[in-house]
């Protein structure tokens, strides 16, 4: 993730913490994630975060689950995790899904409780299963 999609998901997701500097739970929670005290060195980690180089040295499997309507994140983003993830990945999109499917989680959390499933029944040394249990 770059720094510039990094601080723009934390400005959507936190704007009082970002924009609007009003304090709360959620504002306060954001801090002690970033482990600062005021919302201008949040705002300086933001700025200076990256994830870059971490997907590629993940190692064990990866469900990615994307919304077709997303506005927020563009599904290139869930295709790129894909490619540089080091581990066996799958990627599922919902084209009816909005920003993190939370219109439908009826299909969603079946999907991923199958999924967790079958990698929690791999046999050691074996590499994950993807579809739904045996």
């Amino acid at each position: 993730m770059s720094a510039d999609l990094l601080r723009e998901t934390i400005q959507l997701h936190y704007p009082r913490l970002l924009v609007s500097g009003v304090d709360g739970n959620d504002a306060q929670a954001v801090l002690r994630g970033f482990g600062v005290e005021s919302q201008a060195a949040a705002r300086a980690c933001a700025e200076s975060s990256s994830l870059a180089g971490v997907l590629e040295q993940m190692t064990c499997p990866l469900l990615i689950v994307h919304s077709g309507m997303d506005t927020v994140c563009p599904v290139e983003e869930s295709e790129r995790m894909r490619r540089e993830a080091g581990g066996e990945t799958t990627l599922v999109v919902f084209p009816e899904g909005n920003h993190v499917c939370d219109n439908i989680p009826y299909k969603v959390r079946p999907l991923m409780a199958d999924w967790m499933a079958c990698q929690l029944r791999a046999a050691p040394g074996e590499p994950g299963r993807t579809g739904p249990p045996r």
